[in-house]
């Protein structure tokens, strides 16, 4: 019996087996019926034997541990948990096949006619691949969608703890085909792609995935997109992803691969190089955001460039791309290196890089070099332009330890309707810095409050490159256009503004001449471009002008004009200037009438002087000096009426001279001397008694030559033997004249000025050929003595006296003397004697002398021979009030009437003359 009860056991669970009861699994597949599984197997079996082109509903009712692949070959199938929430797992067990540590595989593979969606349920199924339980084993991933099989995780679902590292360009999920993910995924790692790789497929992230906590071991933190792989995202947040390679939060690369990121929030990701958060390259197109919405993109870290994003990336040829900014914002990311906020990359040989940008809000980025906001290359493009395009923008404080705090360009940049403002840089172009090779397009919008550490280097923009800008460009006030040496600003078309400041330039170059704006369109040009009022005539004439333009850090005498007047510059530039003021000045104290205005003149732009004559009474112009730069009209001369070519402020000074003279008359008086006298008889000595007039008597000064030289007699004989003797009180007569001697020399000093200085009338508009010779001259019958022999010693143009005249000897000399005027139009001589005189005590002499040549009588003079002193003392003390010695005061007339005298006794004194002569003593 009990051997039949085993047998129909037996029978029975066969039987169960071949009906489907044995593995436990209940219902149709349907919606409403699905199947119900609680282990592996049962699971493992619908799978491979239920697929249809009907889908297939599969209820969990327990949590599955997966020891090996399985494998969907065809069929639609929805995967979900019921009766609470489940979780598939991958096994733990290093002896199970799915952990073959020689070659460890994925939980699923999705072959390319099949469609499986986890998680459309309401209760919550976890995929779940073991990594922390297996520590460092060999992994592979959890999913593999093989080309032309679909895969949907959606928002009932998530993927987990899930790390691989064996299949050396995988990911936890593995991409060919086509998946959409709105699901959570967190605690990953990969290889390329800490969650998801697409290879050529499709990939889709939207709705309320969360993605965060992935690690890619090379690029992609979350997301890895290649090979033509199509990446789209929206509404979708990635954070706190890292790559240790590129692309903190996602990685797309190679031509005809695309991601588009409609919207969602990608934040505190980080890379090890380049790009923060997104990364897109080697050919690669990335869109982010469109008209309605756009993503965030913030708080991303890079130790490369692109703190938030690095677009049209890569190196070699075939670096680069196009990107297309729609609509978003990239704020508080921080780059290592270039592009705090977006670093876009240089197109390889056999690639592109072309940006566009438009509505987008780019701030508070950071980078350690150029661009704190953005980072454009050399060869950048716009999508179907020459320039790339940023545009309808705002690109607000951001920071870079060097050039560009809000842009950086370095190719051919178009900005248009942007708001560049309260950027930051350590060095120069704190709001746009344009590098050399660079150009930057600029037509409206607002560039303001944007700072430089030193302040001067560019606060609004530096042009190391070329600055275009038309229509409504404007640089705000309070920012600066900073244009290093041989840079310009180029204006391509009428500028609409009609107030205010285009633009604050700084110039490094601050030289008179240096180019600063170019205006180049059709009829454009400086005159038109420089003033709001006014115009460059306006200028000469002290009306008010308004100009668009400034330069900041010239001196108070320069300024902006246009180049129209400037000789090899011309009427397209704008440039840096000087003002200078030309003042006339009369030169004299006197009134003068018609004094032309003063005239101001410009740097190299040429002014013809007044050509009006100034009047003065009793003076002319002097035309070889007027106007003069020189008070003293030794200086350049320029001509009223002529053209001034210097660059310089200038005071002309008025050049007279006293109207010419037609006569000259020479007064000259006969010289007196001693034997013996220590005086040296030059020129200064030989002149002083010589005084030049002439009718116009207007303080002309003449300068007086000495041309002939004659020793008429060696001996001086007296025609008067009956006289006494002269005896030693007739020295008193000596001493008590010194005084009045003394006046008259200073007489004979000012009245002789002429023989010191080089003459100075000018008689150039007085033509008259006529000579004077002088016929009031009476010098020369003043001699009564009979003389010897005359003796011609010299003749010349302006003879040297000492080398002839001397008081060795009793000599009598004959000077002749001329003058003339400066042209020699007109001219005089005159001749007088010097008288060398015997000066024995026993001659009875009057010598008339001032207390400035009382030295001058030598020690072996007769006339200073030792009695109780000498001659010398007596006469010096013979001035002092105390002296018994009697110091007389004669008025000139009286001296006068004593020379007549003594001369007409042959200066010989007797006691009856020098009786008359000190009777008043």
């Amino acid at each position: 019996m009990r051997d039949k009860i085993k047998v129909l056991i037996i029978t029975s669970i066969i039987c169960l087996f071949y009906c489907g009861v044995a593995f436990g699994y209940t219902g149709g597949g349907t919606k409403g019926n699905p199947y119900i599984v609680s282990n592996v197997d049962e699971l493992t079996t619908i799978l491979n034997e239920k697929g249809s082109n009907d889908w297939v509903y599969i209820s969990l009712k327990s949590n599955i541990k997966i020891k090996k692949t399985i494998t969907v070959r065809t069929g639609y199938f929805v995967i979900n948990a019921t009766n609470g929430d489940k979780t598939i797992k991958r096994s733990t067990s290093l002896k199970d096949s799915i952990n073959d540590q020689s070659n460890p595989g994925y939980c699923f593979r999705i072959l390319n006619t099949s469609y499986v969606i986890f998680g459309l349920g309401g209760n919550m199924l976890t995929l779940d691949g073991s990594w922390k339980d297996l520590g460092n084993a060999n992994m592979s991933g959890w999913i593999n969608v093989e080309p032309g099989g679909r895969l949907y995780i959606e928002r009932f679902a998530r993927l987990i703890n899930t790390f691989n590292n064996e299949k050396k360009s995988g990911a936890p999920i593995m991409t060919y085909g086509d998946t959409q993910i709105n699901c959570e995924i967190g605690r990953c790692k990969g290889y390329n792609g800490g969650a998801i790789k697409n290879i050529k497929g499709t990939l889709k992230v939207y709705g309320d995935t969360k993605i965060h906590d992935c690690v890619s071991v090379t690029e992609g933190g979350a997301i890895h997109n290649s090979q033509k792989g199509t990446l789209s995202i929206e509404d979708s947040e990635i954070w706190n992803c890292e790559a240790l390679e590129e692309g903190g939060a996602i990685f797309s690369k190679d031509a005809d691969s695309l991601c588009v990121i409609y919207s969602g929030k990608i934040h505190n990701n980080k890379s090890g190089e380049s790009a923060g958060a997104v990364f897109s390259g080697y050919g690669a197109t990335l869109v982010v955001g469109r008209s309605t919405s756009g993503p965030e993109i913030f708080e991303n870290t890079s130790g490369g460039s692109g703190g938030g994003v690095r677009c049209n990336g890569g190196t070699g040829t075939d670096a680069g791309g196009i990107t297309t900014f729609i609509r978003g914002t990239i704020t508080n990311n921080t780059s290592g290196k270039h592009g705090g906020g977006i670093a876009c990359g240089e197109a390889g040989e056999n690639g592109q890089s072309k940006l566009y940008m438009s509505d987008m809000t780019i701030s508070n980025n950071t980078c350690t070099e150029s661009g704190g906001g953005i980072w454009t290359p050399n060869n950048i493009q716009g999508t179907g332009t020459e320039y790339a395009i940023i545009q309808n923008s705002r690109i607000t404080s951001n920071t870079c330890h060097k050039y560009g705090g809000g842009i950086s360009v370095h190719g051919k940049v178009y900005v248009s309707n942007c708001s560049i403002e309260h950027n930051f840089t350590g060095d120069r172009g704190a709001g746009i810095h344009i590098t050399e090779g660079g150009t930057l397009k600029y037509d409206m919008g607002t560039i303001s409050d944007n700072k430089t550490l030193d302040s001067i280097t560019g606060t609004g923009i530096y042009v190391n490159g070329q600055l275009k800008i038309n229509e409504s460009a404007r640089i705000a006030e309070n920012n600066v256009v900073y244009l290093p040496k041989g840079k310009y600003i180029e204006v391509t078309g009428e500028l609409y503004k009609n107030y205010s400041s285009i633009a604050k330039i700084e110039s490094e170059d601050k030289s008179n001449g240096t180019k600063l704006v170019y205006i180049n369109y059709e009829n454009g040009t400086g005159e038109k471009e420089l003033y709001y009022k006014g115009t460059s005539s306006d200028e000469y004439e002290g009306k008010e002008v308004q100009k668009k333009y400034s330069c900041v850090g010239i001196s108070s005498q320069q300024l902006l004009r246009t180049g129209e007047n400037v000789s090899g510059i011309g009427k397209n530039w704008i440039i840096i200037s000087e003002k200078y003021l030309i003042k006339y000045d009369s030169n004299t104290t006197d009134e003068v009438k018609n004094m032309p205005s003063d005239q101001v003149k410009f740097w190299n732009e040429n002014i013809k002087l007044s050509s009006e004559g100034p009047k003065r009474e009793k003076y002319i112009i002097d035309t070889k000096k007027h106007w003069n730069y020189s008070k003293d009209g030794r200086g350049t001369r320029i001509s009223a009426g002529a053209y001034f070519y210097a660059n310089e402020s200038r005071v002309l000074y008025a050049q007279w001279k006293k109207r010419p003279p037609k006569e000259i008359y020479i007064n000259a008086k006969d010289r007196y001397y001693f034997k013996g006298q220590g005086i040296v008889i030059n020129r200064e000595e030989l002149l002083k008694k010589v005084t030049v007039t002439d009718d116009v008597d207007n303080g002309n000064e003449y300068y007086v030559r000495i041309i002939e030289i004659t020793r008429t007699s060696d001996n001086l004989v007296n025609n008067d033997s009956s006289d006494d003797k002269n005896d030693s009180s007739s020295n008193k007569n000596d001493s008590t004249n010194d005084k009045n001697d003394s006046s008259s020399n200073k007489s004979d000093s000012a009245s002789n000025k002429s023989d010191s200085s080089s003459n100075k009338s000018d008689s150039t508009d007085n033509k008259s050929d006529s000579k004077n010779n002088n016929s009031s001259n009476k010098s020369d019958s003043g001699s009564k003595g009979n003389y010897k022999d005359n003796n011609l010693l010299a003749t010349g143009s302006n003879l040297v006296p000492e080398k002839y005249i001397n008081t060795s000897k009793v000599s009598v000399y004959k000077i002749k003397i001329y003058t003339e005027t400066e042209t020699a139009s007109v001219n005089a001589t005159a001749t007088f004697k010097i008288y060398v005189l015997d000066n024995e005590t026993a001659i009875g002499s009057v010598r008339f002398i001032s207390s400035k040549y009382i030295y001058t009588l030598s020690d072996t003079s007769k006339w200073n021979k030792k009695r109780n002193e000498t001659l010398n003392t007596r006469l010096t003390n013979a001035l002092k009030d105390s002296n018994p010695m009697l110091k007389v005061a004669y008025t000139s007339d009286e001296i006068e009437q004593i020379r007549k005298t003594v001369k007409g006794k042959g200066y010989r004194i007797t006691n009856s003359l020098n009786k008359n002569i000190t009777k008043e003593w």
